[in-house]
């Protein structure tokens, strides 16, 4: 990954100015860099070929061997705005970046996965510093080599190499990155609100029977997601809110009962 050539192509696709990239060939974590290392953070991007400490949610290791996929991270000054369903505004900004680079059937998945054919293709990580936001994004570009051993992955891993894909990564970073920017500035402004119909029809569960993970497991329906980003669910107790931070969704196994 050239990073001279992502910074030229950002330029190109972005309608605002972005802030400066800092490119490593080895960092422990992008999140991290960002959120401890870079004093004006706004709108500054940390990119790395590898991390050696990556992380997802809920402290699960995120493994980013060098060449297998794209990590960087955005600094955002939220400027006052409730983070309630950012990560869920910060999908629809790479599955627009993925089908603008002509990758088709992207979904998503609750809270904050970016979906290919029904797999794992993407992750997002939103952590909140001391008076700043930011915005992690790990995307495979091949299959990693740790995903036939995570006993804990909700839906299977996949990467863009294995669905036929072989697309320019540096432009797909630099669409990612503009798309972050241009949506961020409008989720200060306006929250998740407007991207609720959107984000809805695009998660791949939308009315499906699924299961919630938070502390106990929950079955039911998925109506839908509200203004803040929480997922409501119809269950046989009647309809239950869950929020991203506390809960994770599963797919039934096959003859579980539903809800």
């Amino acid at each position: 990954m050239d990073i001279r050539r992502i910074d030229q192509r950002l330029r190109a696709v972005a309608a605002e100015s972005a802030g400066k990239l800092h490119w490593f060939a080895s960092v422990g974590s992008t999140n991290d860099y960002i959120l401890h290392e870079v004093a004006d953070y706004h709108a500054s991007v940390c990119l790395a070929a590898e991390q050696t400490t990556g992380r997802g949610r809920r402290g699960r290791r995120w493994e980013s061997a060098p060449g297998q996929g794209i990590y960087l991270s955005l600094g955002w000054d939220l400027r006052g705005a409730s983070p309630s369903g950012l990560s869920l505004a910060c999908g629809l900004s790479v599955l627009d970046a993925l089908q603008e680079q002509g990758v088709r059937c992207v979904t998503l998945k609750w809270p904050n996965d970016v979906l290919l054919e029904k797999r794992k293709l993407a992750g997002i990580l939103v952590e909140l510093g001391r008076e700043r936001c930011v915005i992690g994004i790990g995307l495979n570009v091949t299959l990693p080599e740790f995903a036939a051993r995570d006993p804990e992955a909700a839906v299977p891993w996949t990467g863009l190499f294995e669905h036929g894909y072989d697309i320019d990564t540096e432009l797909l970073t630099a669409t990612v990155i503009a798309n972050l920017n241009r949506d961020l500035a409008r989720f200060c402004r306006e929250g998740f609100a407007p991207d609720v119909d959107r984000w809805n029809t695009a998660h791949a569960f939308h009315g499906a029977d699924v299961v919630i993970v938070a502390g106990e497991q929950v079955q039911g329906r998925v109506i839908g997601v509200d203004a803040r980003g929480a997922l409501c669910l119809e269950t046989g107790q009647g309809r239950r809110v869950f929020h991203a931070g506390e809960v994770s969704l599963k797919i039934p196994e096959p003859g579980q009962d539903e809800r």
